[in-house]
């Protein structure tokens, strides 16, 4: 829940039962298996379990703060938690489509994110799903853009179903 910018730690909260659960991982008294794929490489670095139930996860603060732009940048994401989630993955091995106006796959921030398909226009029935509207490109851009995007590593296709002026 807290990301400290000057001391190396990051503070997460959590119920009783789960923080119990938590300390007796970090002791090695439970198996890491009943922990999401994600978080289970963080457990031997629990350095604390507090009676509040926050735990202290100790890292150097220049790391965590190399993952996350300017808050200028990422007001929006930072509210709901985005940028703590892409401390734990990048998104690399996910695909996500589109669904929406196209994406402009030739965005410099963007294009990295397709392969060799770009998706598909359901309006022209055909493999070119170019944005006309801005709007599928910007979801995009949330999703995956190079250094501002909360899984920059996926794959990306854009479907496009609504037309240049959002209706479908």
């Amino acid at each position: 829940t807290r990301y400290y910018e000057l001391i190396p730690y990051v503070s997460v909260k959590c119920d009783a039962d789960y923080a119990d659960i938590l300390r007796k991982a970090a002791s090695g008294s439970v198996s890491d298996s009943v922990f999401e794929k994600s978080f289970r490489s963080i457990i031997p670095e629990i350095a604390g379990v507090e009676l509040s139930n926050r735990i202290s996860l100790p890292k150097e603060a220049a790391a965590i703060k190399a993952k996350r732009p300017a808050a200028s940048a990422i007001w929006n994401l930072d509210a709901i938690g985005a940028y703590d989630a892409r401390y734990y993955g990048s998104g690399k091995g996910a695909s996500i489509a589109i669904i929406d106006t196209g994406v402009d796959y030739s965005h410099t921030l963007l294009s990295a994110r397709f392969g060799g398909e770009t998706g598909y226009d359901f309006g022209k029935n055909d493999d070119d799903p170019m944005d006309q509207n801005g709007h599928g490109t910007h979801v995009a851009g949330i999703a995956a853009s190079e250094g501002y995007g909360v899984a920059p590593g996926c794959d990306l296709y854009a479907v496009r179903i609504l037309d240049e002026n959002g209706s479908g």
